[in-house]
């Protein structure tokens, strides 16, 4: 089971009480904003909305962090069964041939994660 649960983030700081009052912040309140959803646990799930009786199935629970644009373009051109040479060769059946350069594949990886692109020169 994997996915985005909308207002997860708020539990977690509700519990980890990462809201500071006044200005002054510390840069570990920060840190640990950044990853919130490092610190889930099976009650946060259960407080966002999952019934106990689903989340007692789930006995390990993990996160996953946003993939940046370099891992990307490795996994769409470096395993075996890449989905480029997949399509590569699904275009040479057809005698087509598809070569896509450096720059094509960084903005596919860009439109997929909104990633701030700048072209590599």
């Amino acid at each position: 089971m994997a996915g985005h649960f909308d207002g997860l983030d708020r539990i977690i700081s509700r519990r980890l009480n990462t809201n500071v009052i006044g200005y002054q912040q510390t840069a570990d309140n920060e840190n640990i904003k950044d990853h919130l959803i490092s610190h889930v646990t099976h009650q946060d799930l259960k407080n966002s909305g999952i019934i106990p009786e689903l989340l007692g199935r789930l006995p390990v629970l993990a996160y996953l962090e946003e993939l940046d644009k370099a891992a990307f373009i490795e996994i769409l051109t470096k395993p075996k069964n890449a989905l480029l040479k997949q399509y590569s060769r699904l275009m040479a059946l057809d005698q087509i041939e598809l070569e896509l350069h450096r720059m094509p594949l960084e903005l596919i990886a860009i439109m997929r994660s909104n990633i701030n692109w700048v072209p590599e020169v």
